[in-house]
Order: structure tokens, then C-alpha cells, then sequence
């Protein structure tokens, strides 16, 4: 068994980020207290990259907290980011997720 552990730290460049830092949890990991985003926030930027396994992670993440999941709140930033990136690919993956797992 390892004991490796991956972290990845939000500098906050866009607004999203800046929401996602304000709305962090302080959770204790072994040890160590630190901020961590809430599932909504982490489904939504591992989404935005779209990379493969940031796409699984998004949907393990949604599988996990399926019915804790505040719908309106990933609805409104896919669209928001949509919109920004002058793409649906957010939007519509987000959809998808809470479609396969939500309903």
C-alpha cells in the first residue's frame, strides 16, 4: 500500500476559484487541518479542463455525494462558465453527470 498522496492547491485566478476558496471546508487529515472545496466546487474545476481523468474524478465525485449535490448551484456556474469559454462542453457535462446519477 502507498502512502502517497496527491494535493492540488487553488491559487484563485478566475471567479469560481474565489468562490471555491470562500466556500472551503477545514477538514482534519491526518493530522493536518486544511481547506477543501466542496464537492460542487471540485466537480466543476476538475469539468472545466475536461482531461480524462479529471472526468472520472468529476463522476466519482457525483456518485459519491449524488444526494447531496446542490443542482442549482453546479447549473448556474456551468452555464456561467459556458458562457465565459463561449462553449457548452461545461454546461453539458455537468448536465450529463446529474442526469446518469442525480435523477
Amino acid at each position: 500500500m502507498s502512502n502517497d498522496y496527491n494535493i492540488d492547491f487553488i491559487i484563485s485566478s478566475i471567479e469560481l476559484e474565489r468562490e471555491a476558496i470562500t466556500r472551503s471546508r477545514i477538514l482534519n487529515v491526518h493530522g493536518v487541518s486544511a481547506r477543501f472545496p466542496t464537492p460542487e466546487d471540485l466537480i466543476l474545476l476538475k469539468v472545466i479542463p475536461g482531461r480524462p481523468k479529471d472526468m472520472a474524478d468529476a463522476e466519482s465525485i457525483v456518485i459519491r455525494y449524488s444526494g447531496e449535490l446542490d443542482r442549482n448551484y453546479l447549473l448556474k456556474w456551468a452555464e456561467k462558465i459556458s458562457d465565459e469559454m463561449e462553449s457548452l462542453r461545461v454546461y453539458r457535462e455537468i448536465k450529463n453527470l446529474l442526469r446518469r446519477y442525480c435523477e
